[in-house]
């Protein structure tokens, strides 16, 4: 019976939570949808040049930390 008690609590949440939501009413959407437009002013710029501003090929990307601890504390 104890076991079963945080589940029947969380129904009853769950159900009291639902039962009190109210449906909204639909919003007023624009008759037009809005469209937007733009122009480039300045000619097109290399930002980032693969053959010169890569890596080299031995180059390994970086990792997340890591970390391992044993049952006695010991890290690694």
């Amino acid at each position: 019976m104890r076991r079963c008690l945080p589940f029947f609590v969380l129904f009853v949440v769950v159900a009291i939570s639902a039962a009190r939501v109210r449906p909204q009413p639909p919003s007023r959407l624009p008759a037009v949808t809005p469209t937007l437009t733009g122009v480039l002013e300045a000619p097109r710029s290399v930002v980032f040049n693969t053959a010169t501003d890569s890596c080299e090929l031995i180059d390994i990307p970086d990792a997340p930390a890591r970390a391992f601890r044993d049952y006695a504390g010991t890290s690694i």
